[in-house]
């Protein structure tokens, strides 16, 4: 995923990494409050997966709005 991020630019890596942790920080949050009094072992890849989704998807659209090449 860093790769894929960093061929889009090195902002995008950082932002994809914040957006991560904050993705997996609210599911934990979400699983505690619905009931799962301990949550162990909560996968960050989905996270990483859904953030890295996200940034490209971002990225993509600037690039179309401003007329930049993809």
């Amino acid at each position: 995923l860093g790769v894929v991020l960093g061929a889009v630019s090195w902002p995008a890596v950082v932002l994809g990494a914040v957006l991560a942790s904050v993705l997996t920080l609210v599911g934990a949050t979400v699983a505690q409050m619905i009931g799962r009094r301990a949550v162990h072992g909560l996968p960050h890849g989905p996270s990483m997966l859904v953030a890295a989704w996200l940034v490209l998807i971002v990225a993509a659209a600037g690039a179309t709005v401003t007329g930049a090449p993809t």
